[in-house]
């Protein structure tokens, strides 16, 4: 499969691919749900698609980019519709969900889709301090045509 992104977690990894479902894989240690496979604990040898729900019969596809990061251990995924997912931890509410209840599989975040507007260049996932993230949108810069 085509990687077009890599992430890594506290003892885990995240993948997303460059075909047109644009799925995520994830695999690594698991004690809160961060590989979104619907369960928690246990170890995954083996990239294996995130799950889209607690049902288990849909992937998440259709994704532009994840982040998780350092000693996190959650993911956030932003899809191409401006869907803002996340599962794993919660002890602090970093999923953004109203609860500190840790989540196995993607939860949308609360006001979700975010707009993304169509001249979007770039977006970026900023990093804050330890579990919360900052989504920014890099826009065209202007150009200057003539003169000095």
């Amino acid at each position: 499969t085509d990687i077009s992104q890599i992430t890594a977690g506290y003892r885990f990894h995240v993948a997303l691919t460059n075909t047109a479902d644009a799925n995520v894989y994830a695999w690594g240690y698991n004690h809160v749900g961060q590989l979104g496979h619907g369960v928690t604990g246990g170890i995954s040898t083996l990239p294996t698609l995130v799950d889209k729900n607690n049902s288990g019969t849909e992937k998440l596809s259709n994704i532009m980019m994840v982040e998780s990061g350092d000693n996190a251990s959650h993911v956030l995924a932003v899809s191409k519709t401006g869907g803002v997912y996340v599962w794993g931890l919660n002890n602090q509410g970093q999923l953004g969900d109203q609860t500190t209840d840790n989540s196995p599989y993607p939860v949308v975040v609360g006001s979700s889709p975010v707009s993304l507007d169509s001249k979007v260049l770039r977006l970026q996932l900023h990093r804050l301090q330890y579990s919360h993230y900052l989504i920014h949108q890099q826009q065209p810069q202007a150009k200057l045509h003539g003169g000095y």
